[in-house]
């Protein structure tokens, strides 16, 4: 994706029994909790957490193939048409060598298949497709499927629209939208980390005594001096002195990777994805 986008919702979380919110407001332990989410989803290499997204693609033609290896072959991904007959088959010569071959691509086929598919390129990865509007109106979850977390295929044997208005909402016909879900499933791990850095949240924000680290370094009482560790450097490397937390997120990310990788292609068919 050309963006980062983190949790919609709050993770799951399951409080320490040391830490009773019986008699908290639920605005307080929300915002404790909704905290405890974003500094573990950022911890955690933003991996997890679903975001839905709605996306106006446009469909993929046919990808360009490798010359055919001989005058009698069939062009890769041409060799069949929706009546199946050459005899409808836009026709263009080739090279100095009188080939013709069928330079159609209304849809699009593949060395993998002998059928033609109707197909659009998502950005990618895609959780799950949630849901499929043409003209306004809802597609059959059955009359399509997502290959390799990218490739939404219909399978129904009727084609995806061409173009579309983009002037007009999805809900309006002539629009063709795809909403769908990226992120990956919150892992049932993070339930008890979630609750203890919460937990911490919620006395920080009370002001009373909490195990994050604060802005002191050296503390002298009773001619016993304590040197605390940096607090800034402990944040950077993912290090917040809570057991839980910090197994979970050296689990999850020993690398302290901040986001993944994400490849750019310059000649990849473009999706909108209205703001």
């Amino acid at each position: 994706m050309s963006a980062n986008f983190g949790p919609q919702t709050p993770w799951p979380v399951l409080w320490p029994t040391d830490c009773d919110v019986s008699t908290e407001s639920p605005t307080i332990t929300g915002a404790a909790v909704e905290f405890a989410t974003a500094v573990l989803w950022a911890a955690t290499g933003q991996r997890f957490g679903l975001t839905d997204v709605t996306l106006r693609p446009c469909r993929r033609e046919c990808r360009p193939t490798p010359y055919p290896g001989a005058v009698w072959d069939p062009w890769p991904g041409s060799s069949l048409y929706p009546n199946g007959s050459w005899a409808s088959a836009p026709v263009i010569p080739y090279g100095g060598f009188g080939l013709v071959v069928g330079a159609g691509c209304s849809t699009c086929g593949s060395n993998c298949s002998c059928s033609w598919l109707s197909e659009i390129v998502l950005p990618a990865p895609v959780n799950s497709v949630v849901e499929v509007k043409v003209d306004g109106v809802t597609v059959s979850g059955s009359a399509y499927r997502v290959d390799n977390n990218r490739y939404l295929v219909r399978t129904d044997g009727r084609n995806w629209p061409v173009c579309q208005n983009l002037a007009v909402p999805d809900t309006a016909v002539g629009s063709f939208s795809v909403r769908a879900q990226y992120g990956e499933d919150v892992p049932g791990t993070a339930r008890g980390p979630v609750g203890e850095l919460a937990c911490q949240f919620l006395k920080a924000m009370h002001g009373t005594d909490c195990a994050l680290p604060g802005n002191v370094q050296s503390l002298v009482r009773q001619g016993v001096s304590i040197t605390m560790p940096d607090w800034r450097s402990m944040l950077m490397e993912h290090q917040f002195g809570l057991r839980l937390v910090d197994w979970f997120i050296y689990t999850y990310n020993p690398d302290h990777i901040k986001a993944a990788a994400r490849v750019w292609d310059v000649d990849a068919y473009l999706t909108r994805r209205p703001s």
